[in-house]
């Protein structure tokens, strides 16, 4: 059970950051799809999640995450 749910977590935050959503709105988006396809729900978080690994990020992004990895100390800092 623990394990169903953090790959169904995992799968929220993907999609929070893709699509700018809360965590409500990335889980209805996975409970929408999952009955839209007659797919249980972990099962299409996993299939997603399985999918999403085969995502390149451009070097662009990486480079955007890079500086944020290794500044967001300074923001944590400041207060």
């Amino acid at each position: 059970m623990a394990r169903r749910r953090a790959t169904i977590e995992r799968v929220k935050g993907a999609l929070m950051f893709a699509y700018r959503l809360t965590p409500q709105q990335a889980f209805d988006l996975l409970v929408w799809r999952s009955q839209e396809s007659n797919v249980k729900l972990y099962a299409l978080a996993a299939a997603i999640e399985a999918r999403i690994s085969d995502v390149d990020l451009p070097s662009e992004a990486r480079s955007s995450f890079d500086r944020i990895v290794h500044g967001a100390h300074e923001d944590v800092q400041r207060r």
